[in-house]
């Protein structure tokens, strides 16, 4: 049986405001691409950057395929952030913002 040992109270301090922070984040990234500019911007870049389609295309270079991948990575971060379900149930309470 692993021991593992109790959380410092400064350490639980970090690991709420380290939520709270995360919890702030995916609100900003909910409440801009549900925007009407940020809907634009986001049908931008999914057209600029290739969401959702083949990656290798016959007569691809050595490293242009990873450079592909890189691109879409950003754009399946931003679907998480935007698709993330988050309730008020969730949200860390305001003392937890200034840790």
């Amino acid at each position: 049986m692993i021991r593992r040992n109790p959380i410092s109270k400064e350490q639980q301090r970090i690991n709420e405001r380290l939520k709270a922070e995360a919890w702030d984040l995916a609100m900003a990234y909910k409440s801009f691409f549900q925007s009407e500019n940020g809907k634009l911007i986001w049908a931008d870049l999914k057209k600029r950057f290739g969401w959702l389609v083949q990656l290798w295309q016959p007569g691809m270079v050595p490293g242009e395929v990873e450079h592909e991948i890189g691109q879409q990575s950003v754009l399946l971060y931003i679907n998480r952030e935007i698709e993330k379900p988050l309730s008020e149930e969730d949200k860390p309470p305001e003392e937890a913002r200034h840790g």
